[in-house]
């Protein structure tokens, strides 16, 4: 018993020496990194600002790109679906005939427009 027992003790001891070593050569790396690239930014430095404003403009260009084909056609289908709405929303006020609601459409459109194709999906999906 007493030999298993030194066994796993051993094998504790060699867990902690590896995880203590592991943060040893995680510290070790990251100031030989630190450092190397300090040096090499400042030998380059010319350079490396060159490649970076390259890089940023490259960066803007594909942002116009994706903003162009991707979020524009967002847009256009989120004010169909907010027109569609409003067109909702009336309708289903007028069959209503109720001038305290055309009152609350017109507040609500004033007020918080975004609200407005919401609040007329719920309605008219209701009467439907």
């Amino acid at each position: 018993m007493t030999r298993s027992w030194v066994l796993v003790h051993y094998w504790q001891l060699l867990q902690l020496l590896d995880i203590v070593l592991y943060c040893f050569l995680f510290l070790l790396l990251s100031t030989v990194l630190l450092f190397t690239i300090h040096v090499l930014y400042e030998k380059y430095e010319d350079k490396v600002d060159a490649i970076g404003k390259k890089a940023i403009k490259e960066i803007k260009k594909q942002y116009a790109v994706l903003d162009e084909k991707v979020w524009s056609e967002q847009d256009s289908k989120r004010s169909s679906e907010q027109e569609e709405g409003l067109k909702n929303a009336v309708k289903f006020v007028s069959m209503q005939h109720d001038d305290d609601l055309w009152e609350e459409l017109v507040e609500q459109c004033l007020n918080k427009p975004e609200m407005v194709w919401k609040w007329s999906w719920t309605l008219y999906s209701c009467q439907t």
